[in-house]
């Protein structure tokens, strides 16, 4: 008599088509099938299957897309349980970056190879490594929770090599690129963020976190919440003039908005949540184009061409690193300063300008 199969044990069977199917019974009574050209790689298949399950891997969840568990994570996790600050990082490196990559491959068949390729051409683009690593982090993190949830075995971004940084050099806009950035500016709803961040070189992640509590206007002071840690910055009185604009401009918004999320945003969206980067990058090359400067610039370069104008400016060292926060002068001196061979005197007359508001 022969020996019963259990559950769990495999059962391979050659299909109308000529291949080899096989499949292993679940606990729930449900079958998990494989197939292959010939019956030694079906059989193959199926040890493989089950030596899987043996270890805990929960195959009986459907092979979702990579995009569709990104964004669930994303939900249901990320949203939930982490910062507001984290979710608005996390969500701008899988919608602009992660998914239309290779958001298109199945989460169970993406490989470390995938992984590899996919960092090597962030590299080769010519991103900054702060925000590759970002996104390697953002999908790391992602991957690992699908391991610990059992949707996958192992994390094929846990061997991942990051290219080698030799040190990433931001632009700088010269003083009369940035003039008629800024006059460009005063035709979108954002003029006052764009001038705030090329007035106080602040990073575009701490200006979309700052609140109205944040900000002591009798001391004239903003509490910046940045890679350093907190710290209170002092405000000159066009950046004073400049905020005070923008609390009445964001008191005009709620006013005319349908439904306000009052987060006490400085720097709020239409309807008063966190604004979005690629939103915000959007309107930048647009203004960018309206302003017929070169499309080389990314956001982060209103903090370079900040800093750039404060050492044309003949502005000491140690108070451009205060003012950027800087905690190393080689920081400063080796990503930041742009001196020009222009004269120092057009620059110190262009801040004058741009300091107005």
């Amino acid at each position: 008599m022969g020996k019963r199969r259990r559950k769990g044990d495999g059962s391979i069977f050659q299909a109308q088509n000529g291949t080899w199917r096989g499949y292993v019974t679940l606990s729930d009574g449900r079958r998990k099938y494989v197939s292959a050209g010939t019956r030694k790689e079906c059989a193959d298949k199926l040890k493989a299957l089950q030596a899987t399950i043996d270890r805990g891997v929960d195959v009986s969840q459907p092979d979702v897309l990579l995009s569709d568990y990104l964004r669930y994570w994303l939900t249901e996790i990320v949203q939930r349980y982490r910062s507001a600050n984290t979710y608005a990082m996390r969500r701008q490196a899988i919608e602009t970056k992660i998914i239309p990559s290779i958001g298109h491959i199945r989460l169970a068949r993406l490989s470390q190879e995938h992984c590899q390729t996919f960092v090597n051409m962030l590299a080769d683009s010519g991103m900054a490594p702060g925000t590759l690593a970002i996104i390697k982090a953002t999908l790391s993190a992602a991957l690992m929770h699908a391991v610990k949830s059992g949707r996958l075995e192992r994390s094929p971004m846990r061997y991942i090599e990051v290219p080698k940084n030799d040190g990433f050099k931001g632009k700088a806009m010269t003083p009369e690129e940035a003039t008629r950035f800024l006059s460009a500016c005063e035709k979108t709803r954002h003029k006052h963020l764009f001038r705030f961040l090329l007035l106080t070189g602040a990073r575009i992640g701490e200006a979309f976190a700052l609140r109205w509590s944040d900000y002591n206007s009798s001391k004239q002071t903003l509490r910046l919440d940045g890679k350093t840690g907190a710290r209170d910055i002092g405000l000159s009185p066009e950046v004073v003039t400049l905020l005070r604009k923008q609390r009445i401009y964001v008191n005009e918004m709620r006013l005319a908005a349908p439904m306000w999320n009052d987060h006490d945003l400085i720097f709020p969206s239409d309807t008063g949540r966190m604004l979005i980067h690629q939103n915000i990058r959007a309107t930048f090359k647009s203004m960018l184009s309206l302003a017929g400067v070169a499309q080389v610039f990314r956001v982060h370069d209103l903090r370079h061409t900040c800093v750039s104008l404060l050492s044309q400016a003949n502005v000491p060292l140690k108070t451009i690193m205060d003012f950027v926060r800087h905690t190393q002068a080689s920081t400063t001196l080796q990503v930041y300063a742009h001196s020009t061979t222009e004269a120092q005197a057009e620059a110190q007359e262009v801040l004058s300008t741009l300091y107005g508001t």
